[in-house]
């Protein structure tokens, strides 16, 4: 379906270091919960990617956000 390739098309750019994508989906079935978690997930990387850039270039005050217990990147 259109929904899960797109799902798809968000998780290869991801895979590949990109997280300035997004993807809509506006049905409400697994397919919009998957691309939910996806785009959530993607807004979390990049928020760390953010935090990880900024003490590289000498910002030692940011604090990175610990998403959960598990979180290993916060």
């Amino acid at each position: 379906t259109r929904g899960l390739n797109g799902a798809v098309g968000l998780a290869n750019a991801v895979a590949r270091g990109d997280l300035s994508q997004t993807y809509k989906h506006s049905s409400n079935d697994e397919v919009a919960d998957l691309v939910a978690a996806f785009n959530q997930m993607t807004a979390n990387l990049k928020a760390t990617a953010a935090v990880a850039d900024a003490i590289a270039a000498g910002d030692l005050t940011v604090e990175a956000k610990r998403l959960s217990e598990e979180d290993r990147l916060g």
